[in-house]
């Protein structure tokens, strides 16, 4: 957990675009530096890493804010 205080955000974008390699015919989620990558956001591009695909935890700047990729 990154400390990271979600509690003033609206979340209403539903989907990111997850690391992913081609298997044959299918995509599947690629880990990187030992967590999957997922990039998110509307107007400014971000990141998050998950180590289970289901918890996400925001890629941050020094001052704790979310970083712009």
């Amino acid at each position: 957990n990154s400390g990271y205080d979600f509690s003033g955000w609206y979340w209403w974008l539903k989907s990111g675009a997850i690391l992913c390699e081609r298997q044959g015919e299918r995509m599947v989620a690629k880990k990187l530096q030992g967590r999957y990558w997922m990039y998110w956001g509307v107007g400014s591009i971000h990141l998050a890493t998950s180590t289970d695909l289901l918890n996400w935890q925001p890629v941050l700047d020094e001052q704790g804010k979310v970083r712009d990729v």
